[in-house]
């Protein structure tokens, strides 16, 4: 890494899957049989009616699966070499590659701990908490 905002690039990049890795591997584990999300059987209306306003909050403010589906249509061109030495083709795909697995790997948990919630304050405190976690870039 010869940049230094590749270097906090790869920092946070690492830093935000690391964390949303150990939420995952903390909200899975113990799925009974059949359950594999371990979704609550018997749910309340008002945490089913606050769970689908999560999940749909969650799905239209992912900034990161968003901005990334923006840049398909944008073409990387050398010219930005001119003005940044570092800002190589490779380093830009590679770049929206990572803000697209944030984004993906962060709706995926998001999605997990909103159908596990039986509280509808819990559910919002894991979403904002997921949510803060996608945005430290």
């Amino acid at each position: 890494i010869k940049s230094l905002g590749m270097a906090y690039s790869v920092f946070f990049f690492t830093l935000q899957v690391a964390i949303l890795v150990l939420i995952g591997y903390n909200v899975l584990p113990n799925a009974p049989d059949g359950n594999l999300l371990n979704v609550p059987v018997g749910t309340r209306v008002d945490v089913i009616m606050a769970q689908v306003l999560a999940l749909f909050v969650s799905l239209i403010t992912q900034s990161d699966v968003l901005a990334t589906f923006d840049l398909i249509n944008v073409e990387y061109k050398d010219s930005v070499l001119y003005m940044f030495k570092a800002a190589t083709h490779t380093k830009w795909i590679v770049s929206n590659s990572c803000r697209f697995i944030v984004g993906v790997m962060s709706i995926a948990i998001s999605f997990i701990l909103i159908v596990q919630s039986t509280k509808v304050i819990d559910l919002f405190f894991n979403f904002a908490a997921v949510q803060f976690v996608s945005e430290l870039d």
